[in-house]
């Protein structure tokens, strides 16, 4: 019975098969070799296609970068937890860093947003800063 199952396995190695069983598979292998290359990079000047993402200009990218230093910023402050070790921590010298940079990027995107869209950001700072003057006053 062991003997049976020997002789219905049989490994084939088509890489060394004869010239009449290569041909189709070297039809195939240009295919292969041409979808593992990398693409042609663009044109010098030009950006290469980006399919399926938003066109995002610098000014959309501060905006969010805007809201991550926000973020930033009010768990170094101590009133929100550390996403990755889930404690509640203080520094309010990296704190006082990220509104600066806030305050920074509100100027830079001042004349690129609407006055509804830049009141909510001023907001946002004065409350940052506020929050921050309590907290190193306290001393906590």
């Amino acid at each position: 019975m062991a003997e049976e199952k020997e002789k219905s396995f049989e490994f084939v190695d088509r890489r060394r098969v004869n010239t009449e069983a290569a041909e189709p598979n070297a039809a195939a292998e240009p295919e292969a070799a041409s979808a593992q290359e990398p693409q042609a990079a663009a044109p010098e000047g030009q950006e290469p296609p980006t399919e399926g993402l938003p066109d995002v200009d610098v000014y959309g990218l501060l905006a969010s970068f805007l809201g991550v230093l926000h973020s930033f910023a009010w768990q170094k402050m101590g009133f929100v937890a550390n996403p990755s070790t889930g404690k509640v921590e203080s520094d309010l010298p990296q704190a006082k860093v990220a509104i600066d940079t806030v305050q920074f990027l509100v100027g830079q995107l001042e004349q690129k947003l609407s006055e509804t869209e830049m009141r909510e950001v001023r907001r946002m700072l004065m409350d940052l800063q506020m929050n921050y003057m309590r907290r190193s006053s306290s001393g906590s």
